[in-house]
């Protein structure tokens, strides 16, 4: 249950306080989830192989649902003409 939504100032996301079971921090980062985590914030790769191309994983999307999104071989994640380490995201 999203109780309030307040702009992030480093990345211009908005950030979403989640009173959900676990308590968990989630925010929107231009259209995708991220939740955070020991102080740090996560996009979630859903899976991986996006319609057989070994170079495109899906990531959730804020409102629900998954996205395609362009992925290298070193694990970086590209969303919103940046790339995301490893270190960035959970699956």
């Amino acid at each position: 249950m999203i109780k309030s939504v307040k702009p992030c100032v480093n990345c211009r996301a908005s950030e979403i306080s989640d009173f959900n079971d676990m308590q968990t921090p989630i925010r929107d980062y231009h259209g995708f989830r991220q939740h955070k985590e020991n102080g740090k914030w996560f996009f979630y790769v859903c899976g991986f192989d996006y319609l057989g191309n070994e170079n495109i994983c899906t990531v959730l999307k804020t409102e629900g649902g998954k996205a395609p999104v362009p992925i290298d071989n070193n694990g970086r994640i590209y969303i919103n003409g940046k790339w995301f380490s490893r270190k960035h995201w959970n699956h």
